[in-house]
Parts: C-alpha cells; structure tokens; sequence
C-alpha cells in the first residue's frame, strides 16, 4: 500500500510539473506571435515612411496636429480591390491600431478574430549637421498588452530610422 501512495505522488508530482512546462511553453509562444506581429507591422510603417519624400516631412513638422504622415494599411477581411486603405499616423500623438492576428472558424461556421490593440507614437527629431545637411530622426514607438489566460502583460519597444534631404539611392 505504501508503494502505491508513493507511486502515486510521483506520478501527480511528474504531472503537476508537464503541465507547468506545457503552459509556460504556450505563454511564451502567444508571447512571441504578438511581438513579432508588432515587430512586422513598425516594420511595415517604417518602410513606407522611407519612401516618402524629405519635404513631406518638413510640411508634418511644421504642423504635426494637422499633417498625418501619409501610410497605408492592409486589411485581409476586406476584397482584393479594397485590401489598402489610408492608416495615416499623427506625430505626437498615440495612433491605436487594431491588428488581426487571427481568424478561426467556430462550428456553427461564424469567423471569429483574434485582434491585438497596438499603440504606436511616432516622433520626429530635427538633427542639426554643420554639414548643412538636413536631417530627420524618426522614431517610432509602440506598445502592446499581451493578455494570456486572463493575466495581461505590458510590452513596448520602438524603432527608429534617419531621414534625410540629400537624394536616396
């Protein structure tokens, strides 16, 4: 009798532990979707703020509440004519954006979404060169809460690239 009960805690303690492991394997993998999604989505904004000219930017500094920086958005839930649409981001200002990380069919075949709300921040600093260069540092930065199993965690993070007057190639 004795071995059985001992038997027995070792197999409720081995069971405890896996799905411990198991869990923490799931909130580290739900972790790990949302911050590359936000990572994928400040990358996306970044490379089109890239492509916009110098000037642009020198018209959003001069009015920042009124001038949005011009970026587009793509939306899978929309038809293939009218998957971009304008998704303009303020300077300044905290622009939410709801991302779509998901989309699972429920049995009574209804689409039910996972979206994150992502918070992003651009700001743009004006670098002063001896050069007589003309120099913009836009930053961009962005949080999110990654809620698993009902217990929310704050993430945030930014990135940043440097503009200039002087002809790209």
């Amino acid at each position: 009798m004795v071995e059985v009960a001992i038997g027995m805690a070792i197999f409720v303690l081995l069971l405890i532990s896996g799905s411990t492991a198991m869990t923490q394997t799931q909130k580290l993998a739900h972790s790990n979707v949302m911050h590359n999604t936000a990572r994928t989505v400040m990358e996306g904004y970044m490379e089109q703020m890239k492509g916009i000219p110098f000037n642009k930017f020198v018209d959003i500094m001069a009015d920042p509440m009124n001038i949005p920086i011009g970026t587009m958005g793509i939306s899978s839930l929309k038809t293939a004519k009218e998957i971009h649409y304008n998704d303009p981001l303020y300077v300044g200002t905290e622009n939410k954006k709801v991302i779509l990380l998901d989309i699972e069919e429920e049995p009574d075949g209804t689409l039910k979404s996972t979206t994150m709300d992502l918070f992003i921040t651009p700001t743009i600093t004006d670098i002063l060169l001896s050069e007589g260069i003309e120099v913009f540092e836009i930053t961009l930065n962005f949080k999110y809460k990654s809620v698993f199993n009902g217990s929310p965690k704050a993430y945030s993070n930014s990135i940043r690239f440097i503009k200039t007057s002087v002809s790209e190639y």
